[in-house]
């Protein structure tokens, strides 16, 4: 608390403005113009990976079991027993294999975390066209090899949980740790009121980031729509937002390098204004007239300094920074 009251002696608070410039609507040629409609629209039958309304949202007070298997389902009419989409025969027939079924005793959202990763295995025999789609999404596993918290964490909760205390051995530690990334770096958070999933797209995990995207998206019945944002022609790249546009530059770099594993360098991160909209910036309290930018908004740990010619030597260690925003 002290320091935070220190350096409030220096800086007032956040700065904010966005400065909206107009674009001319401009043909070039022959090249289309893209307004705003679906430009990538997944649909029923050609989306997801792992498609289907999900059949167990929340615990349930009637618990069934698979009378095959004894996998916990919210009931004995469940509309996913033995689909390709639910708890498939696939499935059944490698848990009824399990040499030790503790899934018996474990709390349901447990038990499901890790079924996850194996329903993404078992499509290499069910559905090798759905599996060639999800063997090419990056799963950073030289990055997330270094972070123990991730690391041992799907260790503990998928892989030895799997091999060890199910005793299903078919999947290499090398396998199951890979679909782990594969889902971390790759899903999309979808679902409405209140409700939050994980889910993977086959088209929408090729679009780049960027953190000025130049489309948005939504989910809609559990598939996901992306409309541009902005005019587009033929040939441009589409590009969306993996972190929160709102935030300031140090918030999505961070964001950015602890959920998906790379460190931003796009346009807006490297600019210290931020393309004008001084997001990041705050207010110089010394002359009451600079704004307090980064020197480097690419180096975590760069000093920031008043923008004004008339204030000299005031500066901001990145601690100091993070402190205040993060009050």
């Amino acid at each position: 608390l002290d320091r935070v009251q220190s350096i409030l002696r220096s800086v007032t608070g956040l700065y904010g403005g966005m400065h909206k410039k107009k674009k001319k609507n401009k043909k070039n040629g022959k090249r289309k113009e893209y307004r705003n409609h679906a430009r990538v629209s997944t649909e029923p039958d050609a989306s997801e990976i792992l498609d289907g309304p999900p059949y167990l949202i929340k615990e349930s007070d009637i618990m069934g079991r698979c009378d095959r298997c004894d996998w916990p389902m919210c009931s004995l009419e469940c509309p996913g027993l033995y689909t390709p989409n639910g708890h498939s025969r696939e499935e059944c027939s490698l848990l009824s294999s399990a040499s030790n079924k503790t899934f018996k005793a474990s709390p349901i959202n447990n038990v499901y975390n890790t079924i996850v990763p194996l329903r993404c295995l078992l499509l290499k025999e069910s559905n090798p066209v759905k599996w060639e789609v999800l063997s090419t999404m990056e799963a950073h596993n030289d990055i997330r090899k270094n972070i123990p918290s991730i690391w041992a964490n799907n260790q503990t909760s998928v892989v030895d949980q799997i091999r060890t205390r199910w005793g299903i051995t078919k999947y290499s530690e090398e396998e199951l740790h890979t679909i782990c990334g594969i889902l971390e770096v790759n899903c999309f958070e979808i679902g409405q009121n209140g409700m939050s999933l994980r889910a993977l797209f086959p088209v929408a995990f090729l679009v780049c980031h960027d953190c000025i995207p130049n489309t948005g998206h939504i989910d809609q019945d559990y598939h996901m729509i992306v409309r541009n944002s902005v005019p587009l022609k033929a040939g441009d790249p589409i590009t969306l937002s993996y972190a929160l546009t709102l935030q300031p530059t140090f918030k999505r770099r961070e964001h950015l390098k602890e959920s998906k594993f790379f460190e931003c360098v796009c346009s807006r991160c490297s600019d210290p204004t931020e393309s004008g909209t001084y997001l990041s910036a705050m207010k110089c309290q010394k002359c009451n007239d600079g704004l307090v930018l980064s020197t480097d908004p690419l180096k975590a740990d760069a000093i920031w300094k008043c923008n004004s010619t008339q204030c000299t030597g005031f500066s901001l260690t990145a601690d100091d920074v993070n402190v205040l925003m993060e009050r």
